[in-house]
């Protein structure tokens, strides 16, 4: 097995089969994610270099891939893929957040059309988790009673502005997060 790349000063990300520094990564504007929301993500913890729970973030993405008719074919070695993209960014000792980006990539078509090019990005940063006194004295909620939650709830779409609209109300409260 090959040492692991050294890390660079640019953070580098896994863009649509390459690895990529951040700085010279590209996405067309006519992306529907970027346009719509049209896309799913995922977010892992990673621990030593190694993407937890994997298997079963990958299920639920292709899952709603499969529901938003947007293919998921020709995968990356998952496991590769997030190792490598760790040691690239000096987090492959300690904790790391790893987030999975797949959306509808450019289509002109109104409705949700078969993706031809869907985008697929990966990216990963430092974590640092709750101290263990946070975990202690628990998380203040709050009660989001504006709208409602939307249709596609069920599904980790990049469209995600409720949520955010939540967790800023909760903040406001002085709770440390909204329950819907």
């Amino acid at each position: 097995m090959s040492p692991p790349p050294a890390p660079t000063d640019e953070p580098v990300l896994w863009l649509n089969g390459a690895f990529t520094p951040l700085g010279q990564a590209a996405v067309s504007p006519l992306d529907r994610g970027l346009l719509y929301g049209d896309g799913l993500f995922e977010t892992l913890r990673a621990q030593e270099g190694r993407a937890l729970f994997l298997d079963e973030h990958l299920a639920r993405l292709r899952a709603s891939a499969r529901f938003l008719n947007i293919p998921l074919a020709g995968e990356p070695a998952w496991p590769a893929v997030m190792a490598e993209l760790l040691a690239r960014n000096g987090l492959h000792q300690g904790l790391a957040r790893v987030k999975i980006v797949l959306t509808r990539g450019a289509e002109a078509a109104l409705g949700l059309p078969a993706a031809t090019q869907p985008t697929l990005m990966v990216t990963a940063q430092a974590y640092t988790p709750p101290t263990p006194q946070a975990y202690g004295a628990g998380w203040r909620l709050h009660t989001f009673t504006q709208g409602a939650a939307p249709a596609l709830a069920g599904h980790k779409t990049l469209n995600y502005l409720y949520y955010l609209w939540a967790r800023q109300a909760a903040g406001q409260a002085g709770a440390d997060a909204a329950t819907i």
